[in-house]
């Protein structure tokens, strides 16, 4: 595999290790621990990243109304 991976890979592979886990015992919850620290992460800086578009659209809706104004 190359290239970065995406989030649904990252579920994807929460739930394999999830089901080794649970098929194999606790050895492999390190796993599930790391993926589940990787998805918290991604999931953050994609917050973040809503959020500041939703920022700059709405300053960009303001000046667009005063330059019309």
């Amino acid at each position: 595999m190359s290239g970065p991976v995406s989030t649904a890979d990252l579920e994807q592979a929460l739930a394999a290790c999830a089901y080794i886990v649970l098929q194999h015992g606790d050895a492999y919850v390190p796993l599930v621990d790391r993926l589940e620290d990787e998805l918290a992460e991604r999931r953050k800086c994609e917050s973040a990243r809503v959020r500041a578009a939703r920022i700059l659209n709405s300053m960009s809706v303001e000046v667009t109304h005063a330059l019309a104004g």
